[in-house]
């Protein structure tokens, strides 16, 4: 029930605009770095294997804290939906203007018919199944609302039984 709280009040805040943006140079590979220290023995625990793939600095320009909120959720994920023995990785692709991040799983997928939901609130693929692993069905939507706060681009591609990949891009700092 508190997770549920706080996740409506921190969706509350961004949709409203009233928790401003606290812009600066955030490297995505600390970010990414923090987020697996973090949540390493939850991986430990349930035997999926994480890795942080980025090696070199990832500068973009963005909210800190708003952005480890969303590796957080991005991770979690994965290792949450992943079966023992799986992978959780995370690796970035750097353009001109663009820094792009994969968080990828091997997990226990999503099929064609939901993706398109994904992001809505307290939509949930298999609402019992999310529910007994603890989840509010707002960890995607506050995740997406981040994004598109720092005018970036979030998207899904998943295949039942194989896996996920959510791509954000954000804007580089050259």
């Amino acid at each position: 029930m508190i997770a549920l709280i706080n996740d409506l009040l921190d969706l509350s805040r961004i949709e409203s605009g009233k928790q401003p943006l606290k812009m600066g140079a955030v490297d995505l590979k600390e970010v990414f770095e923090d987020t697996v220290l973090m949540l390493q023995n939850k991986a430990n625990a349930k035997g999926v294997t994480l890795e942080n793939n980025i090696y070199t600095s990832a500068m973009v320009e963005g909210d800190e804290k708003l952005l480890k909120q969303v590796a957080l959720n991005l991770v979690d994920n994965g290792i949450k939906y992943n079966s023992e023995g799986g992978r959780v990785w995370i690796e970035a692709e750097q353009g001109l203007d663009s820094v792009e991040v994969i968080v990828g799983d091997t997990g226990l997928g999503i099929a064609t018919e939901h993706l398109d939901r994904i992001f809505e609130r307290f939509y949930r693929v298999d609402k019992g199944r999310a529910r007994h692993m603890g989840g509010t069905g707002l960890g995607l939507a506050i995740t997406k609302h981040i994004i598109d706060k720092h005018k970036g681009t979030i998207a899904i591609e998943s295949r039942l039984g194989k896996g996920t990949k959510i791509r954000i891009t954000l804007k580089k700092i050259n």
